[in-house]
């Protein structure tokens, strides 16, 4: 891909770097590699469109500081190589233009492609965000609760500390302490109505809180009225409290009424479950 996109290519080296995006259809090499699920290629596409783009200077601030020059440089592609590639390609198409056009953001995650919920929001960390990445990912990580994907739930929660309703501010995310009316009963009693086993065991255990700070320690907070730690630490009650807002424990749940043993006794006791939470 790079020989093709990032120099001069052909007998003679007599012909110009291909564009990665056509102006007409411009995701349509990224799709084609997100959708056989070749997300590193995919990945490296977006980068290869930002050193194409025509002008660098005004769309390398907005790439939340990731170097795609040393992201693309290798033992034949030199830092100045793909510096100078803009201007062999003077290409109109952003990467945000790329992944916005793609079907990756439209289609509906199957159960079968976890990696491709992660590579989504692995791109939308990297790249500008809009409003309309936050609510999107929210109802996103219901569906993964549902499904029981645990993994991408905390994957996503590192990315996006999702399902709090956080700011754009310039493209980059602002953490905030607010979530949605329909996101905000107990994380616990979501998963046990959604009849996922899996994703109740998940919330009970210390894996989200400890995602919850791994991606507030990477998130930038409102420091008009307080210091960074302290908007941090206020962010971190926040989450404690919603993970922990339910009236009995699976520990306490599965002395009272010995559930929780084999498959078919944990989910038909899943609905007791979730009326021992509502008391």
């Amino acid at each position: 891909m790079k020989r093709l996109t990032l120099t001069h290519w052909g007998k003679g080296s007599s012909l110009s770097p291909v564009p990665v995006a056509d102006v007409n259809n411009p995701s349509t090499t990224f799709d084609a590699a997100a959708s056989a699920g070749h997300y590193n290629l995919a990945e490296e596409i977006l980068y290869i469109a930002a050193a194409q783009y025509k002008n660098p200077e005004e769309l390398m601030p907005q790439l939340h500081s990731v170097d795609i020059y040393a992201k693309l440089a290798d033992e034949v592609f030199s830092m100045n190589d793909i510096k100078n590639v803009h201007q062999l390609v003077h290409s109109p198409v952003t990467p945000m233009k790329m992944f916005r056009d793609s079907e990756i953001l439209t289609r509906r995650f199957q159960m079968n492609e976890p990696d491709q919920a992660k590579f989504t929001f692995r791109c939308l960390s990297l790249l500008p965000m809009v409003e309309t990445d936050i609510r999107r990912q929210a109802n996103a990580f219901q569906s993964f609760m549902e499904r029981g994907w645990t993994v991408v739930l905390e994957e996503q929660i590192k990315s996006l500390g999702s399902p709090f309703e956080h700011m754009i501010i310039q493209g980059k995310l602002e953490v905030r302490n607010k979530m949605e009316k329909q996101y905000g009963a107990s994380p616990v009693l979501q998963a046990a109505r959604f009849g996922s086993i899996k994703s109740v065991e998940f919330f009970q255990s210390d894996k989200p809180m400890a995602a919850y700070k791994e991606f507030a320690a990477t998130h930038s907070f409102d420091t008009r009225k307080r210091s960074l730690e302290a908007g941090r630490d206020d962010f971190l009650k926040a989450v404690d409290r919603w993970l922990k807002q339910r009236s009995m424990t699976r520990r306490a749940f599965k002395e009272k009424y010995g559930c929780f043993t084999d498959s078919a006794a944990r989910q038909s006791c899943l609905a007791l479950f979730v009326d021992s939470t509502r008391s």
